[in-house]
Formats: C-alpha cells, sequence, structure tokens
C-alpha cells in the first residue's frame, strides 16, 4: 500500500474520530462545566485563556466545539466523495 492510498483512508478516519470527539465534548459542554475551569491558571491559550474565555458565555464555546467538530467530520466526507466521484 502507498503513502498515498494510506492517507487516503487514514486521513478521513482521523478527522472523523477527531470530529466526533469534538462534537461529543460540546454537547457535554455546560456551565457547571464553565464555572469549574480555572481560566486564570490555563496556561494553554496564554492571554486568551486568561482574558477572553472567562467572559465569553458558556453556550459560545460549546458553539466553538460543535462547528469544529461539524468542520472536520466535513472534511472528512468531502475527501471521501472527491476520491469516489
Amino acid at each position: 500500500m502507498t503513502q498515498e492510498k494510506f492517507w487516503n483512508i487514514a486521513g478521513p478516519i482521523l478527522l472523523i474520530d477527531s470530529g466526533w470527539f469534538m462534537l461529543y465534548a460540546a454537547y457535554k459542554y455546560d456551565e457547571e462545566q464553565h464555572e469549574k475551569m480555572d481560566w486564570e491558571n490555563q496556561e494553554w491559550a496564554g492571554v486568551l485563556s486568561q482574558w477572553i474565555l472567562p467572559e465569553a458565555p458558556w453556550w459560545v464555546l460549546r458553539m466553538v466545539f460543535a462547528a469544529i467538530g461539524v468542520a472536520l467530520v466535513s472534511i472528512a466526507i468531502y475527501h471521501w466523495t472527491s476520491i469516489l466521484l
């Protein structure tokens, strides 16, 4: 199996798995989870995590997670359909 064939199969599978994970994160993220977050001690996003994320409503982050999930799954479906058609 060539590398191109491998990534034509494995790439979309990874995208779909990541997309479903993000959709699940969006489904489980609620106001209680948002309040539990210790935004001041988050270093993964730098200034964003300390200034913007604590002020953003929980539903905004939920929509961002859902949008990322839908985008990843859509890219995978587009990739597979472009190969098949």
